[in-house]
């Protein structure tokens, strides 16, 4: 019995991980001195944005004037989305006017 729970334990656990990885997105670190359009991926390339990088906590207060977070898509289902090294800091885009 317990060998099946052994197994049924780290089975899901490796399906939970593999779903997370397709549900939530994955941070990439880029360097912020660099141009977006040069490491965005080629969905975000192709719409006309306005990028600039801001604070994690802060996103939620931009989203009322329209940014939002930047998030490249890899394949069909991976996306990901571009912090600063330490992590403090994501990209993100707006619409040009």
């Amino acid at each position: 019995m317990s060998f099946f729970m052994t197994v049924f334990g780290l089975s899901s656990k490796i399906v939970a991980s593999i779903a997370m990885r397709f549900l939530s997105p994955k941070e990439v670190v880029v360097d912020i001195a660099m141009e977006p359009s040069l490491f965005v991926r080629a969905n975000l390339k192709k719409l006309d944005l306005k990028y600039r990088f801001s604070r994690k906590d802060r996103v939620v207060a931009l989203q009322h004037d329209g940014w939002r977070v930047a998030q490249g898509r890899k394949w069909l289902v991976l996306t990901e989305n571009y912090v600063d090294m330490r992590k403090e800091l994501i990209l993100i885009c707006k619409d040009l006017p």
